[in-house]
């Protein structure tokens, strides 16, 4: 089995949520952070045959790339990584040890607003935000107006990044770390919730993000 380069990509990105991950049988890879603040969730072109169980991600992903285009065998125990006559052996880890999602999506039935974020709007989101050094991102709205924000919610520093989006009749605001939104390049359909999570809709990948509880605000 050769992975796709996609699936290689999207463990790059869950690696940086959590550095080990257990693949189960089929094609949707799960990740959760090791704080249970972020869940992510991809479909994949690739399926993989057995439960594969890593400690280290970018360990394993910097061994891939010791090859050029190689095969992949999934045993029982471990994994054989070949390309022309070298060959790796990789052992799994025993899942016991790592931080393991949950083999299902989280259910939030109560989602009051939907917002729609273009990949050139988080770009330049990410760059403000870490140009600026601040630590949080607000999905907020004035009661007339919609906005996200970079932002230093915490009140050391007043300085902001903000980039309208429309309008909206309903204030609130949705706060959410900064270091918890290491997402897949994609435009996404944000769904946020007054009980404290935002649910981002991407083209082949899902994240629940958990929010700042003590810094967002709903009416």
């Amino acid at each position: 089995m050769k992975l796709h380069d996609e699936t290689v990509s999207v463990l790059k990105n869950f690696a940086a949520i959590n550095k080990n991950i257990l693949i189960r049988p089929g094609n949707v890879i799960r990740t959760v952070s090791p704080s249970k603040t972020v869940m992510g969730k991809a479909v994949v072109q690739d399926e993989f045959p057995t439960d594969v169980c890593l400690y280290e991600l970018n360990r394993f992903l910097n061994t891939l790339g010791l090859f050029n285009n190689p095969d992949i065998e999934f045993k029982d125990t471990h994994l054989t990584i070949q390309s022309g006559p070298s060959s790796i052996r990789y052992s799994y880890a025993n899942p016991e040890l790592l931080v393991v999602a949950k083999d299902k999506d989280l259910e939030v039935s109560d989602y009051f607003d939907t917002i729609h974020l273009t990949s050139e709007v988080l770009m330049a989101l990410d760059r403000a935000r870490k140009t600026l050094a601040l630590e949080e991102v607000s999905i907020e709205s004035d009661g007339e107006n919609l906005y996200v924000k970079a932002i230093d919610a915490s009140g050391t520093t007043d300085d902001e990044f903000a980039l309208q989006l429309g309008k909206a009749d309903r204030k609130f605001k949705a706060v959410i770390k900064s270091e918890n939104l290491e997402l897949m390049p994609s435009s996404y359909d944000v769904s946020i919730s007054s009980r404290g999570i935002t649910y981002w809709k991407g083209s082949n990948v899902e994240y629940w993000i958990v929010l700042v509880a003590n810094k967002s605000e709903f009416e």
